[in-house]
């Protein structure tokens, strides 16, 4: 882009317009459409069909915008250097503005400070309508852009805030309908074996049903009263592991005891059902695991539970093998088919989702919390381990557990048949109830505030020989107990409940033992969270019992520390 000079390729008398060239020190010119120019606030330029600047109303224009032409109009004649990006892009708007006789924009980068700025090119017709100039103006729309660039940024994070809350609201309104259908089924789940104790103890009060159906109506209240225990056991242990207080312990036990253990309390169960409940060891398995007895137990007893639940007909079969080790050491596979109704994969995808379970319908018809699967993957992710399924509609289903031995693949291996021989053998019979040790002629001193549980321990402890006394307040379980022992005939266990009026049973127990009292103290409470043993503990007492307690552990507690004490004052 040039300046035009007299006498070059100067437009002929038709195309004239008296327009100055621009003054070299910076001065308005002198006429009016000069003083025009310069008194316009925008940056102006006028330009002819040979892209030479015929006028410019702002002397610092920077070179680029018109290829040089600033230092040819003060009399520069150097060659034009190579022409930038920004300089075509100048142009181009011109060009077209002469081509098509219309207004043309663009915008360009200013490379001096980075300004993006917008060119906009109008052209100026002769009276034939020939484009003979061009008026140009200059913008910068850096402000614009940057407020653009903002726009476009914030209407960004608006959309993905947008996208997360639809998300987080779908998610939620998934979470609502399934805590509504879990507690749905939650009420379901409790007043339904409530229906059935409530409905049978009216029966037992019948005084014209029969012995048989008195014993029915009995063995139906004890199975629908272990069903309640199950429901709040599930809710409970789901609460500790999100809570991060499910006590997880590491010791030395047996798969093969643990698994037969299972195969003993599953067997009437399946039995019930005309199911065949099968254990298969394919290969010997280490004598020695290290993990925790008591949850690979749970998980077992739950996957067996589950499957022969489900099914109706077949077989229930519990395998153990010995799997490839991963990068925590050797490992055990515990496998759990059946012959049931299987699940679609729409299905096996919610089963480890808590309050969800696989099937509305299913859960009317085979009932159950929706908790077990999900305690058994949480778990399992406490001991290494992991869990699996495989399913078909009509088929059945396979879970698969992984879980570390925590010993190394040195140990000693063991058959499983030879465990389940030694135990039938009676090495590992449970006790009768006449080899339990006798407490007849104990003195008790039972601390509860509720009249059944009152009448239901005094009961038991009754029958068993025990001299019984019955307080219901933690302030006269203290009394009596320092009264006993002031009077010489202390009793030899005190059986406290911790939730009572008056005085609860902690601080009755602290002070019992701020005042030196030393007698076997035995908390008793329904609070199931994890520490409320250490809790008890810490306060004074001697042992923890959670309700609701069977006869055989209460009166298993109560004769250990009354043989206890009397091994001590050497009685026995």
């Amino acid at each position: 882009m040039t300046h035009a000079t007299p006498g070059e390729n100067a437009p002929d008398s038709s195309d004239h317009i008296d327009a100055p060239p621009v003054a070299s020190g910076g001065a308005p010119p002198a006429s009016l459409l000069g003083r025009v120019f310069a008194a316009l606030p925008e940056r102006l330029f006028l330009i002819d069909r040979d892209l030479r600047v015929v006028m410019t109303n702002k002397t610092d224009l920077p070179d680029y915008l018109h290829g040089g032409c600033r230092s040819r109009c003060q009399g520069d004649s150097t060659t034009d250097p190579p022409q930038p990006p920004c300089v075509l892009a100048f142009e181009c708007p011109i060009k077209r503005a002469f081509h098509t006789g219309q207004i043309c924009e663009a915008e360009f980068t200013n490379p001096a400070d980075g300004r993006t700025e917008r060119v906009c090119a109008s052209p100026i017709l002769d009276e034939q309508g020939r484009v003979v100039l061009v008026v140009g103006q200059i913008h910068d729309i850096s402000r614009q852009k940057q407020t653009e660039r903002e726009i476009r940024h914030y209407a960004a994070a608006l959309e993905s805030t947008n996208r997360a809350l639809e998300e987080f609201c779908e998610v939620a309104e998934t979470a609502s309908q399934a805590k509504s259908e879990f507690l749905a089924n939650m009420s379901h789940e409790i007043r339904t074996p409530m229906t059935a104790i409530l409905g049978f103890t009216e029966t037992l009060l019948d005084a014209h049903v029969s012995e048989a159906d008195r014993l029915d109506a009995v063995r139906t209240i004890q199975r629908n009263g272990e069903h309640l225990l199950e429901v709040l056991n599930d809710i409970l242990d789901l609460s500790k592991i999100e809570s991060g207080k499910m006590m997880i312990e590491r010791i030395d036990c047996s798969a093969a005891e643990v698994v037969a253990d299972v195969e003993t309390l599953m067997r009437d169960r399946a039995r019930r059902k005309n199911l065949a409940l099968e254990v298969v060891c394919r290969r010997p398995v280490p004598r020695v695991i290290h993990t925790d007895p008591t949850r690979l137990r749970q998980i077992l007893i739950n996957l067996v539970g589950n499957a022969v639940k489900f099914t109706e007909r077949g077989v229930v079969r519990l395998s153990v093998d010995v799997a490839d080790a991963d990068d925590k050491g050797p490992m055990l596979l515990f496998e759990v088919t059946d012959t049931g109704i299987g699940m679609t994969p729409e299905q096996i995808g919610r089963l480890f989702t808590r309050f969800a379970q696989a099937d509305a319908a299913t859960t009317r018809r085979f009932g159950g919390t929706g908790l077990g699967l999900v305690i058994c993957r949480r778990l399992l992710d406490e001991l290494g381990g992991r869990i699996a399924v495989e399913s078909q509609p009509g088929e059945g289903s396979a879970f698969r557990v992984w879980l570390p031995t925590g010993v190394d693949r040195n140990v000693e291996q063991v058959d499983y048949l030879d465990v389940l021989h030694a135990r039938e053998r009676g090495g590992l019979r449970p006790r009768k109830r006449s080899d339990a040790p006798s407490i007849a002629g104990a003195r008790v001193l039972v601390a509860e505030d509720a009249p059944d549980n009152q009448r239901l321990v005094g009961a038991i402890l009754g029958r068993a020989g025990v001299e019984v006394t019955l307080v219901d307040t933690g302030l006269a379980a203290r009394d009596a107990a320092l009264a006993a022992r002031q009077a010489g005939r202390p009793f030899d266990v005190v059986l406290m409940d911790m939730q009572m009026p008056e005085m609860d049973g902690y601080e009755a127990t602290r002070q019992l033992r701020r005042q030196g009292y030393a007698g076997p103290i035995i908390a008793l409470t329904a609070h199931a969270l994890e520490g409320e043993c250490q809790k008890c503990l810490d306060a004074g007492c001697d042992a923890y019992a959670r309700k609701p307690i069977t006869k055989d552990r209460l009166l298993g507690l109560v004769a250990q520390f009354v043989h206890r004490a009397a091994a001590k004052a050497g009685r026995v």
